[in-house]
């Protein structure tokens, strides 16, 4: 009779642990600029759609290619800018080709309450689109993330130590390039 109600237990345990989701390894992320755009991979035209998607006026290089947003949009909440942004050089044409390098995040916080808050935030995001531990050294905290073309790339979050910020000034700085760690 024991075993009966201990069996009975046990199979009530794991349909519940089914049901809820027990064990799963999808997670979902906010999709960001982050998720959107991946060096290497996106071009300029893809810029142009995620900058008229969300209402960011640009300037543009000699090839009509966005260099960076000339309005802020939020990232996670906060003012950000995204600035500069660069192409990867086509030695055929001895020029920028239209693949993104790299591009930059510029996040500005009104306060330093704010500012402590909000590069925790950043860090969680970026651990959440991460596959590996990230590595910190000095003020630089590089993660691991794949792209929609499922090579790795490196994200490095550039965090500002501040003790009084120049007109309560604070920010920090996600640099996004393309550092093709393996395909």
């Amino acid at each position: 009779m024991k075993q009966k109600i201990l069996c009975a237990i046990v199979s009530a345990v794991m349909v519940v642990g089914t049901l809820a989701g027990c064990g799963s390894t999808s997670k979902k992320v906010e999709s960001t600029i982050l998720t959107e755009l991946t060096p290497g991979v996106s071009t300029a035209e893809d810029v142009k759609t995620y900058f008229k998607e969300h209402d960011l006026a640009y300037e543009k290089n000699d090839n009509d290619y966005p260099t960076g947003a000339t309005t802020t949009d939020k990232f996670l909440g906060y003012e950000t800018a995204y600035s500069p942004i660069y192409y990867l050089y086509d030695s055929k044409l001895q020029k920028d080709g239209n693949t993104i390098k790299e591009y930059y995040l510029y996040i500005t916080f009104k306060n330093i309450d704010e500012y402590k808050q909000g590069v925790e935030k950043v860090k969680d995001y970026l651990t959440s689109i991460s596959f590996e531990d990230s590595e910190e050294k000095d003020d630089c905290t590089k993660y691991m993330v794949r792209g929609k073309d499922n090579n790795k790339y490196m994200i490095y979050y550039y965090v500002k130590s501040y003790d009084d910020a120049p007109q309560d000034y604070y920010n920090t700085v996600i640099k996004l390039q393309c550092d093709i760690i393996e395909k």
